[in-house]
């Protein structure tokens, strides 16, 4: 966790609006787009979500969490 957040410190960006660059501006909760560490936590996330739930046997995904 600390790696991806060392990599995000200080990311800056500018947005092309109509053509025109904008200021600066700082990235605090996103990844660049096409960034390669996007692919990775994504994964990651996928990962966990497919550990996370069961799937029953006529194939309807249900999660471990039991409703009442």
């Amino acid at each position: 966790m600390n790696l991806i957040k060392t990599t995000l410190k200080n990311s800056n960006g500018k947005a092309k609006i109509q053509g025109k660059l904008t200021e600066v501006f700082n990235i605090e909760r996103v990844l660049r787009q096409g960034d390669a560490l996007s692919r990775i936590l994504f994964n990651i996330l996928l990962e966990e979500l497919i550990t996370d739930i069961e799937t029953n046997p006529t194939g309807t995904v249900f999660n471990r969490l039991t409703r009442t």
